[in-house]
């Protein structure tokens, strides 16, 4: 019985700092949560990673765009500098649940000032998809040199299209 007891207490032991490094967004805010996607985000442009940027892509909304790979290389290319200082344009939530299915959305904007340049970014990132794991991740990225917005008083949306995948230098226009 004591050698139970001793066993069961190892493996508790031997598990807790498992559980606390695999759930640390359990004790993040949402803004903690997106805050950490979005510095992943600009790291991973910053350090030319191509596999990684893909990697954070919804498979599902990138696997039948034929251009995808070269749209990551023109970001890589777009993006100066080495990362300063990020400011939050908005969050939005959408959250979708019907019977066994649910799925929540982030509808982000963000100022990004580098040593080189500012940038506005919007994104559409789906954070939980319950019948389809392949739609989990981003499904729109939009990036824009702040000199060439159109409305730098409203925070970015691109061009209100949320198109799949990486979209440069697109702006809203009254006129689609």
């Amino acid at each position: 019985m004591v050698t139970s007891v001793k066993k069961i207490f190892l493996l508790i032991l031997m598990l807790t700092p498992t559980f606390f490094l695999t759930s640390c967004d359990l004790f993040k805010s949402t803004d903690e949560i997106i805050n950490d996607k979005v510095q992943n985000l600009i790291s991973l442009i910053e350090s030319k990673d191509k596999n990684g940027i893909k990697y954070l892509f919804a498979v599902s909304k990138v696997k039948d765009i034929n251009y995808f790979d070269d749209s990551i290389d023109e970001l890589i290319e777009y993006y100066n500098g080495e990362y300063q200082s990020k400011k939050s344009g908005g969050t939005g939530t959408d959250k979708d649940k019907h019977g066994n299915y649910q799925a929540t959305w982030l509808n982000l904007s963000y100022d990004i000032k580098t040593s080189d340049e500012d940038y506005r970014i919007a994104i559409y990132w789906c954070t939980e998809y319950s019948t389809d794991k392949d739609s989990v991740g981003i499904w729109s990225l939009y990036i824009i040199k702040a000199e060439n917005d159109s409305t730098p008083e409203y925070s970015y949306r691109g061009d209100g299209l949320w198109t799949p995948g990486i979209n440069i230098g697109k702006v809203y226009s009254e006129n689609k």
